[in-house]
């Protein structure tokens, strides 16, 4: 069952007005602070070393691309 299109375009307006205000007061995440949360969030549960194909491939199918996640990722540390 899909949301309300208002829902979605509240979401979208929220997400860019925060991003634009993370940035005007320096709050943005270095690319080193991303990777380490992505790298932390993306763990195989099996103990096996970090894959990048998988990782880009899950990405890929959750969010579209893997800009739009590692772009999310950063919203969410600034």
């Amino acid at each position: 069952r899909s949301l309300p299109a208002k829902l979605l375009v509240d979401g979208m307006i929220r997400e860019r007005l925060v991003r634009i205000e993370a940035a005007r007061l320096g709050l943005t995440a270095t690319d080193a602070e991303v990777a380490a949360e992505i790298r932390q969030r993306n763990q195989p549960e099996d103990g096996k070393p970090f894959d990048i194909k998988v990782y880009e491939q899950n990405v890929t199918e959750q969010f579209g691309s893997v800009k739009a996640y590692e772009q999310s990722v950063r919203d969410s540390l600034s």
